[in-house]
């Protein structure tokens, strides 16, 4: 389905001479925006209080009384404007935790007050006071403004890049003001007690753990500690390398301000309820132990031990274990119902279900174990999607296999070229702030990449091959278990080429099947039952598949559809009897 969505700006003035006779009041979800945030290159570890307040001068008040001749829909925009920089704060990660709620425990206040005016063009200017919680007194403040020009149509536009450029310029001010045992900041509101200093010292922690111990304690709980790789045979690690590299999960109820493993920070990649680590660590030769450590900002400390022998030279006489297979992680999205019924579908949801299930009978196949999570029409939101890769995904280890299936409604913005998979929320006058722009799935996706090896990408949606998808170099594979393990790449097998619609119909289904499908996860499905199998062999590559579905669509679809392929990487066996 082919559908146009407005720029906030163009959309704003528009409402804006639409409605200002009438008095109509405009919701807070219309002017609703996702910033385009920029992150903090670092962390200050601390709980933070926000507030913020968002202000129009008396001038800018009286023009938009003028142009909406309503109080609620100013009340709306400030309240709009407010969200967004909340969310900016919090998602640029300066602070392990923002809250707005006045019950949470929070190291510091941060009240952050910006005020629109036009006095001849339009301006914004920005304070950000970090406050005492004490003594209820400024201890550092930060003052930003500018010029966002003067015309209507980039009123909206303007506003968002301010926001975003101000807070991050304050954010590069606050590290510098944080860093550092003799900074302000951590002066002011970080520096452990005296007391907990020789109490510490005398125990023998590391300095972010005397941190988190002086912090007032309610979690009593130890992180939880999960490693991923390297895997064990029969409780010992054996290597011939002169480094491992440890991949893991550590979950607690307080935010994980650190991973140690012998010592060695580990890289942090954050989701709500945990982290995700990574840190490669010096052996020696012999027998030893790789100690992994995960602390909380309440100062618990969760502990995982790994016996580890390092054979550095000579050939290691290791038994192969039999789970050395890799396992496969499935993350089926399937939009069949949507808020707007205009934009209903009749199968994509059943296309979701019907690929997780296919891909689960090769549990003890190719595959070790299956994991699989569906997301389907009410489920099938941008924030879902997104959490689903970080988190769900996220615990997928180096060598495993990934594929993510997207089938729902597509459309590319014939203004801009994006690219958008619309949400079970999202309607054309919404998409920017509900949909899910293509930028920032395949920034997801890059991250995820980022920590294993092959990422998969399904897509049946409507416009599919105008994605822009990162891809990544490769290296060559073996036999059909070891090449599934050392292939690396991303894969992206997509329903249609640019400008083409994605057919679905109830004869589009298998022997069997109640329900119909797209006739790109149709195609998929029959593939997938060996008539993708080229050489015979019993088992089906991804290429074998491309080939197959690239063939079956053109067929099905009259020469209406034809799928889209990108691959980079070594050819990937995916299916076995």
């Amino acid at each position: 389905m082919k559908l146009n969505t407005k720029f906030q700006g163009l959309l704003l003035i528009v409402l804006f001479f639409l409605t200002g006779c009438a008095g109509i009041d405009i919701s807070k979800s219309t002017y609703a925006w996702t910033p385009e945030v920029i992150r903090a290159s670092d962390t200050i570890y601390a709980n933070v209080r926000i507030e913020i307040n968002h202000e129009l001068s008396p001038e800018l008040t009286k023009l938009w009384k003028k142009w909406l001749n309503t109080d609620r829909n100013i009340l709306n925009w400030r309240e709009a404007v407010s969200d967004a920089i909340r969310e900016d704060m919090r998602r640029s990660g300066v602070f392990t935790n923002v809250s707005s709620s006045v019950s949470t425990d929070y190291d510091f206040l941060v009240r952050i007050e910006s005020l629109e005016s036009h006095p001849k063009n339009f301006m914004l200017d920005m304070v950000l006071t970090v406050i005492d919680p004490k003594t209820r007194k400024a201890v550092l403040s930060y003052k930003r403004d500018g010029d966002m020009g003067d015309s209507m149509m980039s009123y909206a536009p303007n506003l968002q890049k301010a926001i975003s450029s101000q807070l991050a310029d304050i954010r590069r001010q606050m590290l510098v003001d944080f860093t550092g045992k003799e900074s302000p900041g951590y002066l002011a509101f970080l520096a452990p007690s005296k007391e907990t200093e020789k109490e510490t010292s005398a125990a023998g922690v590391t300095e972010k753990e005397a941190s988190a111990a002086a912090k007032p304690a309610k979690d009593t709980e130890s992180p939880e500690v999960t490693i991923f790789s390297p895997r064990t045979v029969r409780g010992l690690l054996v290597v011939s390398k002169k480094e491992a590299t440890v991949i893991g999960l550590a979950k607690d109820e307080s935010e994980i301000i650190a991973v140690l493993v012998n010592d060695v920070e580990a890289t942090l990649k954050t989701f709500q309820g945990g982290v995700n680590f990574r840190a490669s660590v010096p052996l020696s030769a012999g027998e030893s132990e790789l100690i992994v450590r995960a602390i909380d900002k309440r100062g618990n400390i969760g502990t995982k031990t790994l016996k580890i022998r390092s054979e550095i030279s000579g050939v290691i006489p290791v038994e192969k274990p039999s789970g050395s297979k890799p396992n496969l992680w499935v993350l089926a999205i399937g939009v069949s119902g949507y808020e707007d019924s205009n934009l209903d579908l009749k199968y994509a949801d059943n296309d979701a279900r019907s690929i997780a299930k296919a891909l689960k009978a090769q549990e003890g196949k190719l595959f070790d174990e299956v994991h699989y999570k569906l997301l389907l029409n009410k489920d099938g939101t941008r924030e879902n999607i997104l959490e689903g890769m970080s988190k769900f995904l996220g615990m997928a280890s180096y060598d495993d296999l990934v594929i993510i299936f997207m089938a729902g409604h597509g459309v590319k913005d014939k203004q801009t070229g994006s690219y958008y998979f619309i949400t079970h929320d999202a309607r054309p006058d919404t998409l920017m702030t509900r949909g899910l722009l293509w930028s920032t799935f395949d920034e997801a996706q890059r991250r995820l990449a980022s920590n294993v090896s092959k990422v998969m990408l399904w897509i049946d949606t409507c416009h599919a091959g105008a994605m822009k998808v990162a891809m990544r170099g490769a290296e060559a594979g073996e036999e059909l278990s070891q090449a599934l393990k050392s292939a690396e790449g991303t894969f992206v097998l997509a329903a249609s080429k640019p400008g083409e619609e994605s057919e679905e119909s109830a004869r589009f289904k298998l022997p069997g099947e109640t329900g119909g499908h797209g006739v790109f996860t149709y195609a998929l499905l029959e593939g997938l039952q060996y008539k993708a199998d080229m050489d015979n062999d019993k088992s089906i590559t991804i290429s074998e598949l491309n080939s197959y579905v690239a063939k079956r669509v053109p067929r099905l679809t009259k020469g209406k559809q034809h799928p889209f392929f990108r691959m980079s990487g070594t050819d990937v066996p995916i299916y076995m009897k």
